[in-house]
């Protein structure tokens, strides 16, 4: 409660100043001020946040001095069927995130797991329109499909084909991303992404974009099938609420200077649709992929899509068949408020699209700036948290809270881990890493036992959620239970406390007397090839005998193993050391298998 209460103090002597100097003085002081009305907003914005996280989640910083914990769990209670909606991964590179050598060997990487059991199922890149050249890579990194000569339009398909004949060969499907504006159609040659240098000016003709849209669609039609083509996504632009990835600032700029044009992005929106659903009606389209922007610019775009005219027909109605937005930050007080407040936005603006639409985050992270901590095991419980955590809203909130799809975003590999992005880093040359040289972040692991979990959840006693230890079961029919087991606190991103926390884990209702138990830990000293490149004294380049070193010790670590022989019914307890921003994964198997 001390945050919420100091910063309802700040906003009680904003309000008191409005009071005495009056409403009208006040506002001449924010016009001729622009910074303070963005300190005020960023006040009122973290007042919301933090008001939302007591008032409707409760007190979440619950028993932060917790030294250990008991689980309960009954095999029986069944809570419904485990969604796996956390199985989609981002990145920010279109040609480069897929055709480099390194980056190839690192898909077919997740290829091979996912004949086993899927670790990704989708995979979102941006800038597949774009055909830049990046100056500080010095590399042209979109799809360069659209070109004019002589003023005929021509199309060319060969490096979109390669990429998402990649992607459909690991087992995996597309999120595409129509962004960003190709050199012949941009009515701006200047502005440009700054992540990625794609052109973010307006089409220079509407009928023309539109016309990409439905050739784009109609291509993938006929290569892949509309069978195919039908369960993958399609998402109109990236963050337009933000002008430094659009064209438009807000026709305010003075008093909105960080906010983009609703408008804009409407018409772009509606022509968008309109080529896609031209060329085949049953694709999944959706937007607005905002970045944070909420009341300024989800509720206008949920009211034109409601009763607004389309602006590439002149006729009602506009087509969504998903809503989407990115997240980034701490689970407590931004990711799952900003989740909460943007369905909650949603359905008091048009509930009907929501019951029958779906809810993608298509870009997430604990953080959208490059830190240290980002390589480390912390980003594993943190994975785990926000897992639980959205169960967690659901089950509070409902089914509607619960996104279909979130795609964890990253970078291209980067060539150590001086790059702090990703799930896995590619040791070598810093502009050609060795395909290779591929060694797994924490992180990586933390998705990997996440995709161990069985089809069915189970209920947890013994700790509530957000407290600092908590844990997620599951069960694969009646031969299998896993109990994945975290300790997470965001306070404490770059790990400086190392401490252990014995926690006891008790499986009631078995219904199997013959199994095989198998602990499997991502801390400081397993499953962690971070560390590992630490103890080596972090070369940038590891020799062969290191590489080595560092492939061995990278996978999620089986630490414990045993056969059980237990009476049918009766209960398993299994105690467990679980180290501070970590996580344990313990499996339950009939019979004598390894899962």
């Amino acid at each position: 409660m001390k945050k919420i209460l100091i910063v309802s103090i700040v906003l009680m002597c904003i309000l008191a100043t409005g009071a005495w100097f009056g409403k009208d003085q006040i506002k001449s002081l924010v016009e001729k001020n622009p910074q303070v009305y963005k300190i005020a907003q960023k006040i009122s914005s973290k007042y919301r946040a933090l008001q939302f996280q007591y008032s409707s989640l409760g007190d979440l910083d619950k028993n932060e001095s917790m030294t250990e914990a008991s689980f309960f769990i009954d095999f029986d209670n069944e809570l419904g069927s485990f969604e796996k909606f956390w199985q989609g991964l981002g990145q920010d590179s279109f040609k480069d995130g897929f055709l480099k050598s390194h980056n190839e060997a690192y898909y077919k990487l997740i290829g091979g797991i996912n004949q086993d059991r899927q670790l990704f199922k989708y995979v979102h890149s941006k800038g597949m329109f774009s055909d830049t050249y990046h100056e500080k890579r010095k590399e042209n990194t979109g799809g360069h499909i659209y070109t004019v000569e002589n003023g005929e339009v021509k199309y060319n398909w060969e490096i979109m084909d390669e990429i998402f004949d990649l992607i459909l060969e690991c087992r995996m499907k597309p999120l595409v991303s129509f962004t960003y504006m190709p050199s012949a159609l941009a009515s701006n040659l200047k502005k440009k992404n700054p992540w990625h240098h794609g052109l973010v000016s307006p089409p220079n003709d509407y009928q023309e974009w539109q016309k990409l849209i439905f050739n784009t669609v109609k291509h993938l039609e006929e290569r892949y099938g509309n069978e195919e083509i039908e369960k993958w996504y399609y998402e109109v632009w990236n963050e337009p609420d933000l002008p430094r990835f659009f064209w438009v600032y807000h026709p305010n700029k003075k008093k909105f200077a960080n906010r983009g044009d609703n408008r804009e992005y409407f018409k772009l929106y509606d022509y968008s649709v309109a080529g896609a659903i031209e060329a085949n009606e049953k694709i999944k389209i959706g937007g607005p992929a905002i970045a944070g922007d909420i009341e300024m610019f989800l509720n206008p775009w949920m009211d034109h899509i409601k009763s607004g005219t389309n602006l590439a027909n002149a006729r009602g109605g506009v087509r969504v068949d998903f809503l989407s937005r990115h997240n980034y930050g701490d689970l407590e007080s931004k990711i799952l408020p900003k989740m909460k407040a943007f369905i909650d936005n949603a359905k008091k603006h048009n509930g009907e699209l929501v019951e029958n639409s779906q809810f993608l985050i298509t870009e997430y992270g604990p953080t959208a700036s490059p830190k240290a901590w980002l390589n480390t095991r912390y980003v594993a419980a943190w994975l785990v948290k926000l897992v639980d955590g959205i169960f967690y809203l659901g089950d509070r909130e409902g089914s509607d809270y619960v996104p279909d799809m979130m795609f964890f975003w990253t970078k291209p590999i980067p060539p150590n881990f001086s790059d702090h992005f990703g799930i896995v880093t590619a040791f070598g040359h810093p502009k050609h890493p060795s395909p290779n040289s591929i060694v797994k972040r924490p992180v990586f692991n933390a998705f990997d036992a996440l995709s161990r979990l069985g089809s069915v959840r189970i209920e947890v006693k013994g700790t509530e959620f957000g407290d600092p230890i908590h844990a997620i079961a599951a069960k694969s029919g009646s031969n299998a239970v896993q109990v994945l087991i975290y300790h997470l606190d965001e306070g404490d991103k770059k790990n400086k406390n190392n401490k252990f926390f014995p926690v006891s884990i008790s499986i009631n209702n078995l219904p199997f007397s013959n199994f095989e138990s198998n602990l499997y830990l991502i801390d400081k000293s397993h499953s962690n090839g971070y560390s590992v490149w630490q103890e080596l004294g972090s070369p940038k380049r590891p020799n062969k005998n290191q590489l080595e070193q560092l492939q061995q010790r990278d996978d999620l670590e089986l630490v414990e193993s045993e056969v059980v022989k237990i009476e049918a019914k009766k209960t398993y307890v299994k105690e467990v050391n679980l180290q501070n921003n970590s996580v344990a994964l313990l499996i339950l198997k009939a019979g004598n298998g390894k899962q």
